[in-house]
């Protein structure tokens, strides 16, 4: 038998100390098959045995051998290969070092247990997340019971620094009890206090939340500590704390809490803790606590009084039946008072029985009505059981027919049931109220023959398929037949952003025979922390030798990084033009495998234009682009190139408008004039302006002089000005300032002086200018418009304020604004304030295209400045995230096939590779 090769943790740094570059970049660049798919060897060989940041630090002195290459070759003016070595390394660092999806407590404590992965490497692998910090405890605590003692220690330290750490008081409450049971009673015993010292310094509002989940570890005296703190708060918050940790309370600190009743204002507070009492008191004090909650009842508000009644009822002699009666029948409220008496119903006398009957009849609300009706009719004879059925006819609300209905089914002899089951479903169907639904259904399903259940299955699946929070997931699990799994698949399918918490449900109902055909499910539709949680619940139901696969199957794809297969179509659409014909196939292929939309289509579309051969290919996919604008717009570049047959698929091309330009000018010029809103002339008036005649101009100046708005009438004049006689420039620009002037809001103010600077003489606009910039900097512009005020200003600005203005941008706390601001200043930075902001730039895939674009633009018109797009590639391919090195590389592909060869093979071959070694 064949042993695994030894690992040669020392080959790299051998190879780069005896300069054997070729070598290193061979074995850095080694693919190895796995049953995952393709692998880097030399990655895969370090993640194995040690650290991913190994082999990263064995790329880094190769990186640098290759810049130095580059940067020699383009100062001399030669071509720089090794620039595709760059880009290589680049994208390997970037694939690493990208977004993961990370591998969940569970699948990691799965892994140990399965023996898949030993607990050393789960701990790296923790590291390598970054999660042996602060905020990701419950990681590490479902790794404690399968550590060696002395990793135990240590990650028990972590997971409370971890706790301690926490910014929230529920995350630290709940980090503590989780940590409880891996201490020793030494350390529970600290821990406790701890818990108790947080508890006592918190709001009320969170401590009434918190205590009761901590409540279940404190020792007797810590209780009592917690409910009198809770007392000095407000003695609600002790009634209410007081009921709900009740059971947990020892015998010392009930008898405690009830002679402290006594003296509370409140009947409510008392009787709410005496119900909670209830279940522990012996004969004397249970008889005395009835009374008192009974007596306490009639003081209260009718839902409260509801529920004390419910919680006495049972234990009522028959003369507090009549007390309690009247205390139902007290209240003000006609729909409260029949529900109480409905919770009388069961213990209630037979005397009773026909004036509870007539008065759930009288009843003008429909829901009372139904719910003392239901309540009645298990003790009701024939012919008042004929009429409750007949009442139920009469009420309009689908949920208290349903209710009503869903009563008389079990008390109807077998032979009968059919009618009134078919109108309690379709009753149900009705109802809007999810819970409600649910409830009626499931005391529905047991009296339902199997074709009636298989038909209430096939329509909830159908409404499962449509709308998944309209079905309670669990009734319809626990009735499926092995011939709905089929059913309830496609509807997973059809169900969306819903598939995957809808597959999570049903795997615990699953048949055995039905697990493949899950996972099968699973890999097709879900993707990421979606795929992963399913995979992690079906491989615990799986035969030990699947389990293992699909355990490394979802740790696989855990471990590497996310596909950014969105931002890589760009890349591969911009390295056609550069590729020798027979690499297009390739790109082809790529292209194909791409999963949204838009983007395949983008990228076979630049294939196709290369390669006729792909033209069919390219039609269906564009075919297949949901929004009409960028489905013409592909379609117009695709159009010319296609044959007669593939044109006629394609349908219509947009026809350019055929007429006669002047007459449609002079309409158009009329019908701005005589438009009746101010938007209209502003909008549609410049566009005509190169093609006013003298006349035309003056009345277009009389009419813009018209407008109300400053804004409106100020960027019109300007737009006015440069076609207009140069005697008369002056004064119409002078309309335009005056106009400005009138603007109240600053933003728009300065926004319109920006519009009007270029037209201004030299001293003028600059002063102007600065006045802008010095305004748009201060508090005077609310934050919110800064970033697009300053962007408004971009154009106008010199070297010096661009500088200022960038570095306003950068400091912007709200990433949206920053990204808004630098994107939109990043077409006007001169070559220095580029290769500033470049490092910058890569923080964000928008900011960095907009950089990339620019440093493009600027190495094309003076070659000279190929190291502003150098610097600018390296930054984006330094980012921490590959999408940004992918944008760079897309605006920048032009710039790299001018430096090296003119083959961009290399970099294709870059894109590709390191794409599928970290998918």
């Amino acid at each position: 038998m064949s042993e695994e090769p030894i690992f040669d943790r020392d080959a790299a740094r051998r190879l780069a100390d005896a300069g054997q570059w070729g070598g290193l970049r061979r074995l850095l660049a080694a693919t190895a098959d796995t049953e995952f798919g393709p692998v880097n060897a030399r990655c895969h060989a370090h993640e194995t045995h040690g650290s991913i940041d190994d082999y990263l630090d064995e790329v880094e002195p190769a990186r640098r051998h290759a810049a130095e290459l580059t940067d020699a070759a383009v100062s001399a003016g030669r071509p720089a290969p090794a620039l595709h070595d760059e880009i290589w390394f680049g994208l390997v660092t970037a694939g690493l070092r990208g977004r993961r999806y990370g591998i969940s407590a569970d699948l990691l404590e799965l892994a140990v247990t399965e023996g898949i992965w030993t607990s050393h490497r789960a701990l790296a692998q923790l590291h390598r997340d970054g999660r042996l910090v602060p905020g990701h405890g419950r990681s590490v605590l479902q790794l404690l019971p399968h550590v060696p003692e002395d990793d135990r220690r240590r990650l028990i330290a972590l997971a409370s620094a971890s706790t301690a750490a926490a910014e929230h008081d529920y995350a630290r409450v709940y980090g503590w009890v989780d940590l409880l049971p891996h201490l020793t009673p030494e350390e529970r015993a600290a821990t406790t206090a701890r818990i108790l010292d947080e508890l006592l310094a918190m709001d009320e509002f969170t401590f009434q939340h918190l205590l009761p989940v901590a409540a279940p570890h404190l020792s007797h005296d810590e209780l009592r500590q917690a409910l009198a703190a809770a007392a000095d708060h407000h003695p609600g918050l002790w009634c209410a704390l007081v009921a709900e940790v009740a059971p947990l309370l020892s015998w010392e600190l009930v008898l405690q809490a009830m002679e402290r009743l006594h003296t509370l204002e409140y009947p409510a507070w008392r009787a709410k803790v005496l119900a909670a009492f209830l279940p522990r008191l012996p004969a004397d004090l249970h008889a005395r606590a009835v009374a008192d909650i009974l007596d306490a009842a009639a003081d209260c508000h009718e839902e409260l009084r509801e529920q004390l009644l419910a919680s006495i009822v049972a234990h009522l002699s028959a003369e507090q039946l009549d007390r309690a009666a009247v205390v139902a029948v007290d209240s003000a409220y006609p729909a409260y008072r029949v529900r109480m008496l409905a919770v009388l119903v069961p213990h209630a006398p037979d005397r009773w029985l026909p004036q509870l009957f007539s008065t759930a009849l009288e009843t003008a609300n429909e829901q009372a009505r139904a719910h003392l009706l239901a309540a009645l009719v298990p003790r009701l004879p024939d012919g008042p059981r004929r009429k409750a059925f007949a009442s139920a006819s009469e009420l309009a609300g689908p949920w208290a027919r349903a209710h009503l209905l869903t009563a008389l089914v079990p008390q109807l002899p077998d032979g009968t049931r059919g009618i009134v089951i078919d109108r309690a479903l379709a009753a149900a169907a009705a109802v809007d109220h999810q819970y409600r639904r649910v409830t009626t259904l499931r005391a529905l399903i047991p009296y339902l023959s199997p074709e009636r259940l298989d038909s209430w299955l096939d329509t909830a699946l159908a409404e499962m398929a449509a709308c998944p929070d309209a079905v309670d997931l669990q009734l319809i699990a626990e009735h499926l037949a092995d011939r709905h799994w089929p059913s309830v698949f496609t509807a997973v399918t059809a169900a969306g952003r819903d598939q995957e918490r809808l597959l999570h449900a049903f795997v615990p109902h699953l048949p055995d025979d039905q697990l493949e055909s899950a996972l099968s499910l699973a890999t097709t539709i879900l993707r990421g922390y979606e795929l992963q949680a399913v995979m992690t619940a079906l491989a615990p139901r799986l035969p030990p030798e699947r389990r293992v696969a699909v355990l490394r199957k979802a740790l696989a794809d855990a471990t590497v990084v996310i596909g950014d297969a969105y931002e890589r179509a760009p890349v591969l659409a911009a390295l056609v033009p550069h590729l020798p014909t027979d690499r297009l196939p390739e790109v082809l292929a790529a292209g194909d495998a791409l999963r949204d939309p838009l983007r395949r289509a983008e990228a076979l579309v630049e294939v196709a234009l290369r390669l006729p051969a792909a033209l069919p290919q390219a039609l269906d996919a564009v075919s297949a682009v949901k929004f009409p604008g960028h489905r013409a717009a592909l379609l117009t570049r695709l159009a010319p190139h296609l044959p007669a047959d593939l044109l006629r698929r394609a349908g219509p091309a947009p026809l350019a408008p055929v007429g006669d330009q002047e007459h449609d000018v002079a309409v158009a010029f009329e019908e701005a004039i005589a438009a009746q809103h101010a938007d209209a002339l502003s909008d549609n008036l410049p566009p005509l302006l190169p093609r006013l005649s003298a006349d035309q101009l003056e009345r277009a100046h009389a009419a813009v002089l018209a407008l109300d708005l400053a804004a409106d009438r100020a960027t019109t004049l300007a737009a006015l000005v440069p076609w207009l006689p140069v005697g008369r420039r002056a004064g119409v620009l002078r309309e335009a300032l005056d106009a400005a002037g009138e603007i109240v809001d600053t933003h728009w103010r300065i926004r319109t002086l920006a519009g009007l600077a270029p037209l201004l003489p030299v001293a003028a606009r600059d002063l102007l200018i600065a006045d802008a910039l010095a305004l748009t900097l201060s508090t005077a512009v609310d934050e919110n418009s800064r970033p697009q005020t300053l962007v408004a200003l971009g154009p106008v600005l010199s070297e010096t304020q661009l500088d200022r203005a960038m570095a306003a941008a950068v400091a912007f706390d709200d990433d949206n604004d920053r990204r808004q601001a630098m994107d939109g200043l990043a077409s006007h930075l001169p070559p220095p304030l580029v290769t500033r902001y470049a490092g910058v730039a890569a923080r964000d895939t928008f900011t960095m295209t907009a950089m990339a674009r620019r440093a493009s633009a600027i190495v094309t018109a003076e070659p000279s400045q190929a190291h502003v797009a150098l610097t600018v590639l390296r930054a984006g391919l330094a980012a921490p995230e590959r999408r940004i090195a992918y944008a760079a590389l897309a605006e920048l592909t032009g710039f790299v096939a001018a430096v090296t060869d003119g083959d961009l093979g290399p970099t294709l071959d870059a894109v590709l590779q390191t794409a599928a070694w970290w998918r």
